[in-house]
């Protein structure tokens, strides 16, 4: 990702000068107290590619970055701005990166700090960026450390399994990226026995706490309504997105053992009837 936002930062800088007018022209409306940014936010609408963002600040500093959650979810956005030009530069690498975005969409607007947004890739002025990163060192957080941590495998699939279901052995697994964090929310398994869903998210339950004593680095989880799931899912859990790489290559393995997990203790629960029901 370097020279490609490089190549974006580079030609965004010196097209910003409109957003900068929108911030001078509204600093007497701003609160003081707190910094503002001018930001062109572009997304995919069926949100199943991540978040490209332009920031620009008062001086004209300015910064691209790449994230699974938008700017808009965690800081407050005061005024719509006009941002064409900037937001048809930003449209068109967005087209080249994420080819599997149907309908691209840019909103521009004031935005007020702090950000509290985790980029996988960033680019841009090195004295904003310093600005930016003392301040997360100084809240506890690595907004913008975490991208050290994304690598070139993982990003390749970051992208591709990015907010979809991702066929995984005998099943398929819909893959969340969100924040700093990556949801897998299993599907419904396809089990030899017919068996009510609310047996499967029962035994899915135990599984998940079974799971979590041995893995610390997973932890429970829940669907949310911004997910916006076609289907059920029995069994939700997270991580931190960096170094994700290798469950998210077994994901197809891991699907499969939760299934034959789940199908054990049914058909052990069936035997067990099946040899001493009778008695009773």
């Amino acid at each position: 990702m370097k020279d490609a936002l490089e190549s974006l930062y580079s030609s965004t800088a010196s097209e910003s000068s409109e957003i900068v007018e929108s911030l001078v022209e509204r600093r007497e409306l701003l609160e003081t107290t707190r910094g503002h940014f001018g930001a062109v936010i572009t997304h995919d609408e069926g949100d199943r590619s991540p978040k490209l963002s332009l920031m620009v600040d008062m001086e004209g500093r300015s910064f691209v970055g790449v994230s699974s959650s938008s700017p808009l979810e965690m800081a407050s956005g005061l005024y719509r701005i006009n941002a064409g030009g900037v937001s048809k530069r930003l449209e068109e690498f967005y087209a080249d990166l994420f080819p599997a975005a149907k309908s691209i969409k840019s909103t521009a607007v004031i935005i007020q700090e702090p950000l509290r947004m985790y980029f996988v890739a960033y680019c841009g002025n090195e004295r904003l960026l310093r600005r930016e990163r003392l301040k997360e060192t100084l809240s506890g957080k690595g907004y913008f450390q975490m991208a050290s941590g994304i690598t070139d495998r993982l990003f390749s699939m970051y992208v591709k399994m990015f907010r979809r279901w991702v066929e995984s052995g005998r099943g398929d697994v819909f893959v969340f990226p969100v924040q700093e964090r990556i949801k897998l929310a299993f599907g419904l398994p396809p089990l030899s026995t017919r068996v009510e869903i609310s047996v499967i998210t029962e035994l899915s339950r135990f599984f998940r706490s079974e799971l979590l004593e041995r893995r610390s680095d997973l932890r429970s989880s829940g669907t949310t309504p911004e997910m916006n799931l076609s289907r059920p899912a029995t069994l939700v859990i997270e991580r931190d997105l960096v170094g994700s790489e290798e469950m998210l290559e077994r994901l197809g393995d891991f699907y499969d053992f939760y299934v034959e997990a789940v199908e054990r203790a049914i058909q052990t629960m069936k035997e067990f009837f099946d040899s001493t029901g009778s008695k009773w």
